[in-house]
This record gives C-alpha cells, structure tokens and sequence, in this order.
C-alpha cells in the first residue's frame, strides 16, 4: 500500500467562490491515477469560520422582519409653561403650567347607569393615566370626516453572517431607531431627511416616534368681517368644538371649523393607501386624537372585516368612526377623545375680504377664509403682543417613543426589548415655581393619590363635580365611586409610547393560512390573525427573528399578555398592543415614608432657659423611613390663610400638577422585558463536506445523493477562526480513474450554503493498494529466469573447454 496526502486549501485553489468561500477547485499540473480499491479519506478539516460561542450568533441567510405599532397618548393632562406668568404676590394660585391637551366628551368614560348617581372626575384630581391609541383623520369629502387608526411600522433587516450579541442588539436598536435606514445605505433619519427635502429640523425619526399636529386656535367669522379680528373671541381650536354644540371640525357651517386638520387620506384613494401604517418616507405633520381602546378595535374590526368593494361605503357609513357621530353633543353613539392644541404668542393678521389682501403677510399655512393668523388664546392679558413672544409649538408636539432599545442583558444570558414607552422625567420647577434640583431630568414615575376625605362626604366631594348634583351618600356606597378611586389613584410613568401588534409581518404573510377578507389591511392585523388557530401561530412565531433569539410567542404575541385597561366605572379593555413599563414595586414603600408633613418650623436661635440640649432645627424634608404611608390630606391645596372654614395645605402638594392630588416622585429605571428563552446561537449542528473525487453514493438532507467526505460538528470550534476535526469515513474507488482536479464544498445540513472565511482546508488521504502480478508477468519472469540459467550454463562449459585446451 501506498499512502499520499493532499492538501485543499482555499486560499490556494484555483477556482474559488468567493461569495460564501464555501467551495474550491484545485488544479494540478499532471494527472493522478487512483486505480481500483483506493480508498478516499479526509485526513483532517480545517473550516474558517468566525467563532460561535456563547457571546455571538449565527444568521444563515439575511433576514427582513417588519413590526407594526399602534402610536399612543395616555389619559393624562399634558402641560406647557405659561406665556405670561402672573404675579406671584397677588394671588394665592400662581400657576406657571398650562395644558395642551383637551378631553372631549369625558363624562363618556364613565359609563353611568340609567338614572346614575351624577358625578363627574374634577380636573383637579388628574386622570387615569391609561394607554390611549391615537387616531388620523380621513377626509370623506362631506360634512364628516373619519378616523382611521394611527399605525407605524419599522423594517429590521440582517444580512447573513455571524454576530456578536452586542452588534446584533446595536443593529436592531440602530434601525428601530432610525440611526440606520437598511434602505437607505443605512444612512440615518437625519441624512435621509434633508436629502429628500422632508427634514422639519425636528429632530424626529418618523419611526418610532414623529411629529403630530397641535391644532391652531380658532377664529369664528361671519364672512364679511373687513377690520381686524378680534382677538377676545380667539378660541382653543378643541373649546371652540365644545362651544359650537360639539360640532366636528369638518362640520361644513359658515363657523369653518373647515380645514384646519391635516389629513392622512382621501376616500378618494383607490388604493386605500391611508389604510397602510406610516414609515420613515412619511413625513407629513397629521392631526390627531387619542380615543379609547375598546373604540379602537371596533374601528379596526370594521375596516379588516369586510371585503374591498365595501370598505368605502363602511367607512363612510360607519357611526364608529364618522367623527360627527361620535362627537356629537347628544346621541347614543357619543364618544370620548382627547386632543392637542398649539400654544402660541402672537398678533393676529388683518385680512381684507374686499381687496383680498393682508395687512400684514400670512402666516405660513394658512389659506384666505377669514380665520386667520395666530393668537395667545390664554387670554392674560389684553394686549396679545407678548414681548415673552414663546412658541414651543413651531412644528407640533412628538408622540411615540425616541428611544427604543434591543439589549443583550448579560446578567440573565439573553435578549431584551426596553423603552417602548416614553418615561416621564421631572421638571426643574413644578407649578407653583418650587425647584427640585436634586431630581431634575432624572426618569422615574409619580405615585398619584387623591384625598380621601377622611370619610367625610363633603371633603371627598372635592374631587368630583355634581352632574346633576351629586348623591354623597348613595355615591361613595356605590361600585362606581371604588372604580373612581382604583382609577385616579395611580402610577403616572409615561407620556407616550408605542403598542406593537404584530411582531413579524414578513413571517405572517409568508407562513398565513387564513385568508384575508380584503386586500388592504394586512397592516393593521394581528400576528395571530393570519392563522387558523394559535398552535399555527406559535409554529409559524418560532421562525421570526424574535422567537429566534428567544421570545416566545407568549411574551411579545399573545394578546392575552397585553394587559387591560381600566378607564374610570367601564369594564377593563385589552390593550392593543405590547410595550413596556417603568419600574415600580414594594421597596418604594420605605423610600416614600412619612414624605410630606407639617414640621416647617423656624427654630429660634437662642436656647429657652434651663434647656440642656439644643432644640433640632426641623423642617419639611424629615422622614422616618419606615413602613407608614406618605402624606395624602385630607383635602386639596389651600394657599388662601383668608379662605373661611379652610386650612392651608401646602406641602404636600408640592410638585404636583394638580390640586386634588399629590404625587410622590420615585426615581426609577425603566423595566427589561428579557426573553423567558436562550437564543438560537447557530441553527445547524453541523457541516458537511462533499467533493467530486468520489461518487454521489451518500444520501443527506431529504434523500438528495451526495458524496459524503466528513461531518464537521460546529462545536468543534477550537478558537475564534476554525472548526478542526478528524473523524475518518472511507470511501473506496471501484473504477480506476485519472483526476486533473479536486472540488471541495462545505454545505449545511439541509444542503443550503454556509458563509465560510477565504482560508479553509481539507488534507485529503489517498491509499493505493500494491499492484497484483498478472499471468503474463509471471511467464515473461519463467522466461527471464529460464534464459539467466541457460547463460550460466553456457559460461560454465565454456570455462570448463578452456581449461581442457590449457592441458
């Protein structure tokens, strides 16, 4: 036997694809024989891979997935600082917070029996602070209008390749972020932005997060008016919609409410794209409004239940979401809804109707239709022309979130999705102008609590108004004022967010097996509405990129796990969506102890007589640290000494937006949701090696034939660089053959290519066994041999002749 080693190597071949490095064609300069019976073998392999181990993972092929969200608000009250502060000396309420956001048809949250207990939440005792799901308006093109659910989406895209947790979580948070557009070069929002001319110099991603419309103050007009327009009837654009019998803004009267939304569509649009959720290239600045989530699905399972020819007139006709019905002043169908309004500081613009001109030049976006220019609708002070001249509202407000982020947590070996949600940080200054600079810009959440009224009727009366005037006694024995109470007192954590329904678009379609009832809506389906049952649903969440790394379907997907709603006396109501959640538990209860209490003593500086200790110097900062309560009065704020039959209560109001209600600030961090499983670091176990030297006798994948050279386990990774391995499987040549060449491929398991480094190699062994003596060898050898002895012979006769003649 003879034995010959060969070395494959990549780096030296001459044909090579260079694309993956996952297979190579050696060349040689003379033929090699490899007669019957030589038997074939890998000495050793060597693969060049980057390293999987413990701290990377492995994509075997790139990888698109597209979430889809729901924008949301909270049932909050949003504040900006006051244009014209008062005079702090001459009233007992100086406020320097103003709202922005404005609650119509509240008392709709309440649910109140026929012949309720009438009550209604004061303003003063703050809200529910439930998730609120925004809503765009659609132009219907009649006295209408309707409101389509305000849905986002991101597209993650991966190339295959092998990453380290840290990269792979840097790329996700990167993208959802929009710091990099994979269609884009994965240039950022901001490149992208100002190289299309959208760029608002917001510094908003239009991803998870964008800039919505505050609406402009209000001018009514009788269409004839040729002098200024007076300022005194200026109007907050959502007050005015009160004041004219809640009329809708699109209501077509001479008061032009008019246009002054900004839509996401019109009916008009054959291609229903104001059905599809908004992305990064959409840049418009929409109006919008926040409704209730139980409102919102039933507008969502209008539109995704019927088939394309009837989604016009279902739009058009339906009471859920023509905004007229719903915000009516009467009617069965009225709904609540919250809106936003611009605060700004300016001189209102003079418009001539006769001569169609200015006096002064327009602001920009508005149209000649009488209503014009902007104006302090605060109304502070007669003269509008601030010199403060502040505008926070130069674009709109931001809604969503701008910090989503996909972490690798170390400390629990897995992946983890966080900041969905916006978290509140506290202000330099609360309302009444009292710093806290040992908290300013730090997040954390408020724990808001409303007086109880130490079970007195008339002290609980303070945070609810009559309507009609309110029954203490059969109220606070009512169902209804426990759900009040389990309401207002509550966690404030966030100002806005996203609610992901529907984690794996790409995956659902591709893998769907229920049909839709139309062609439009794809976008505003749940993951597990593209299935027939969940089981398919949790087979089909396993390939997406979030059940790769380690979510279950559970976690992210189901809708049983998003959690409930609770508004006021209504039944709680799903959330629509997943998102996250500022963390608050028990230990906070030591930490907010005895907070809020009446020592705000000036001691005096001498010592009273015969005193042998110094009396303490007290004041409104002493804790105990222990398990008591905090502070919650039994009454609201009282500045006013002069007030008859009240106390002043101060203290523990501060910091607080409201004067029914105090709210303790905990400083905290916001809470990982980490997945309940480990990543998927590699999805095969295994390499394979083929080549062409021996014949596709072996079978691999679903019965593919296959030549079969060497199985290299991918836990064989012996450092960052190469797989080694030296298993031996022997196959034998039973036709001789003369090779100029050898090809060498690595393949995964399912005969898919892997993505190797240039440098790997395989040592070929080739045993040729000892060539077998033919027949006619051994009579040339009998020949040979027969004439050797006859020479001898001959020589010996010859020697023996000569010696006789010498004789």
């Amino acid at each position: 036997m003879t034995t010959q080693y060969i070395d494959l190597n990549c780096g030296n071949a001459t044909t090579i694809n260079h694309t993956n490095n996952n297979s190579w064609t050696s060349q040689f300069n003379e033929g090699i024989e490899l007669p019957t019976g030589t038997a074939v073998s890998i000495q050793s392999s060597f693969i060049n891979k980057k390293g999987i181990t413990g701290q990377s993972i492995e994509l075997e092929a790139d990888l698109e997935e597209t979430i889809v969200f729901n924008y949301y608000a909270v049932d909050t009250d949003y504040f900006t600082l006051i244009q014209e502060p008062q005079d702090p000396s001459s009233t007992t309420n100086f406020d320097l917070y103003v709202k922005y956001s404005h609650h119509i048809s509240e008392r709709e949250l309440y649910q109140e029996p026929t012949g309720g207990l009438g009550y209604a939440v004061s303003e003063n005792t703050g809200r529910s602070e439930a998730n609120l799901p925004l809503m765009n308006f659609l132009d219907t093109q009649d006295s209408n209008g309707a409101m389509i659910p305000m849905t986002g989406k991101v597209v993650i895209k991966i190339p295959k390749g092998t990453y380290s947790v840290s990269s792979l979580s840097d790329l996700i948070t990167d993208q959802l972020q929009g710091i990099q557009l994979p269609s884009e070069n994965n240039r950022n929002f901001v490149d992208y932005q100002k190289a299309n001319s959208k760029w608002t110099g917001v510094l908003s991603s239009f991803t998870t997060n964008r800039v919505c419309q505050a609406e402009e103050p209000y001018i009514p007009t009788n269409n004839t008016n040729t002098g200024p327009v007076p300022q005194d009837n200026a109007l907050n654009f959502w007050e005015a919609y009160r004041t004219y019998d809640n009329r809708p803004p699109r209501y077509a009267l001479t008061r032009h409410f008019s246009d002054q939304f900004t839509y996401k569509g019109t009916i008009a649009d054959t291609e229903f794209n104001y059905l599809k959720a908004l992305d990064y290239t959409d840049t418009r600045i929409l109006s919008i409004m926040a409704i209730e989530p139980f409102h919102y699905e039933q507008i969502r399972n209008e539109l995704i239940s019927v088939v394309d020819a009837s989604l016009v007139g279902q739009i058009t006709s339906s009471s859920n979401m023509n905004i007229f019905d719903c915000y009516a002043s009467t009617g069965a169908n009225a709904r609540f809804g919250m809106g936003f309004s611009a605060m700004r500081n300016t001189v209102a613009k003079q418009y001539n109707t006769a001569s169609s001109d200015y006096a002064l030049a327009p602001p920009a976006g508005w149209t000649d239709r009488d209503e014009v220019g902007t104006v302090n609708f605060q109304k502070l002070q007669p003269d509008l022309n601030s010199a403060t001249q502040m505008n926070y509202f130069d674009k709109g407000i931001i809604m969503g979130t701008d910090s989503p982020t996909f972490i690798y947590n170390a400390s629990k070996s897995g992946f983890a999705i966080d900041r969905l949600h916006q978290p509140l940080k506290f202000p330099t200054n609360d309302k009444y102008g009292n710093e806290f600079t040992d908290r300013a810009g730090q997040e954390g959440f408020y724990l808001k609590r409303i007086p109880n009224g130490n079970f007195s009727l008339e002290a609980i009366k303070i945070c609810f108004e009559d309507y009609p005037p309110l029954n203490l006694q059969s109220f606070v024995e009512n169902q209804q004022f426990t759900d009040l109470q389990n309401t207002l007192n509550t966690l404030m954590t966030r100002s806005s967010g996203i609610q992901v329904f529907n984690w794996g678009l790409n995956t659902a379609k591709r893998f769907r097996t229920k049909q839709p009832n139309n062609s439009f809506t794809d976008e505003l389906l749940r993951f597990d509405e593209f299935f027939v049952n969940r089981q398919e649903a949790e087979e089909a969440w396993k390939q997406t990129l979030w059940g790769r790394l380690g979510f279950q379907y559970s976690q992210l997907q189901d809708p049983n796990s998003w959690g409930k709603t609770k508004l006021y006396t209504k039944e709680a109501a799903n959330n629509i969506g997943f998102t996250t959640e500022t963390d608050a538990d028990s230990s906070v209860i030591t930490t907010i102890s005895t907070l809020f209490n009446s020592f705000d003593a000036n001691v005096p500086e001498h010592q009273p007589g015969g005193q042998v200790f110094p009396t303490p110097k007290l004041d409104a900062g002493i804790q105990l640290y222990t398990q008591l309560d905090v502070n919650v009065p039994v009454g609201g704020f009282n500045n006013n000494r002069a007030a008859p039959g009240l106390n002043t209560v101060v203290a523990p109001y501060q910091g607080s937006y409201y004067n029914s209600a105090v709210m303790i600030p905990v400083i905290s961090k916001t809470r990982q949701v980490v997945a309940n499983e480990l990543p998927t670091l590699s999805k095969f176990g295994y390499f394979l090696v083929s080549s062409d030297i021996v014949s596709q006798t072996d079978i691999a994948n679903k019965n593919d034939p296959l030549s079969i050279l060497d199985v290299i386990p991918i836990t064989s990774l012996s450092n960052q660089d190469f797989i080694a391995d030296r298993n031996e499987m022997i196959h034998t040549i039973s036709n001789p053959k003369v090779i100029n060449s050898i090809t060498i491929r690595v393949l995964n398991p399912d005969l898919t290519i892997p993505t190797l480094q240039p440098n790997s190699s395989v040592v070929l062994k080739i045993t040729k066994p000892l060539p077998t003596p033919t027949e006619i060898q051994a009579e040339v050898i009998d020949n040979q041999t027969t004439e050797l002895i006859q020479k001898e012979v001959m020589a010996e006769e010859q020697a023996e002749l000569k010696q006789q003649n010498k004789k």
